[in-house]
């Protein structure tokens, strides 16, 4: 009942049993690995609140990431900080955000592909012009990097994107946004400008298929479709 009420607090309507049961499990994982985690000064409402909302990005569940932040009695600083750091212990990875995952919660999941093949683009640029080392520090899945690509895609594309939603869900700074936006401008032009085309070409392609039909047949498409024979012919074909 304890895990029920502290969903409810970070915006969770219907919190289930298999929910609190993941959040249950993050608890315990950090149990284990107290004396890891004793140079980082948490309180347990704080660590309450990170495996919660880990649950809940691990079972998809949407949620209020600025309740999760009031619910800690942390700094926002702070928290990212210790999020970051617990998220990794426990799920044994580094704090990371998929394009598709980000879109979907931002609202603007048609143009995640576009977003994608910017950071992509970007990948294969940073090859071509910065040393290994400083490269491999890079990290382009950072929800930093991430909400840069859709809000430099939606932007090319006049898409609305709630930019308040933006940073909540990156946890980021319209600062820290800013600089990825202006770095990644420099390679989204010409790759939305060929997603556009490639979609175009897509449409005409199917506009001329069904012009040969036309043309071939001489006859229109509603003839035929009347033309092919029926697997069950009324009785007064019969």
């Amino acid at each position: 009942m304890e895990w029920i009420n502290t969903f409810r607090k970070i915006g969770v309507s219907n919190p289930t049993r298999e929910l609190a049961d993941v959040a249950q499990e993050y608890q315990r994982k950090l149990e284990l690995r107290r004396s890891s985690i004793s140079a980082i000064t948490l309180s347990a409402s704080a660590k309450t609140a990170i495996c919660a909302e880990l649950a809940c990005k691990s079972c998809r569940q949407p949620y209020n990431p600025p309740s999760v932040i009031r619910l800690s009695g942390e700094s926002k600083k702070n928290f990212n900080r210790a999020q970051q750091t617990l998220e990794k212990m426990i799920l044994g990875r580094r704090s990371g955000c998929s394009v598709k995952e980000l879109s979907i919660r931002l609202g603007c999941s048609d143009v995640a592909d576009m977003a994608e093949a910017v950071l992509e683009r970007y990948r294969a640029s940073l090859s071509e012009s910065v040393a290994d080392a400083s490269r491999n520090s890079i990290d382009l899945s950072a929800p930093a990097f991430v909400g840069a690509a859709l809000a430099v895609v939606c932007k090319l594309l006049k898409f609305k994107l709630d930019k308040r939603k933006l940073r909540e869900e990156t946890r980021c700074t319209v600062a820290d946004l800013d600089k990825r936006c202006e770095v990644l401008l420099t390679v989204a032009g010409p790759v939305v400008a060929e997603g556009q085309k490639a979609k175009q070409t897509k449409r005409s392609h199917g506009y001329a298929f069904l012009d040969s039909v036309d043309d071939n047949d001489g006859t229109s498409p509603d003839r035929c479709l009347c033309s092919v024979p029926t697997l069950f012919p009324s009785r007064r074909d019969r």
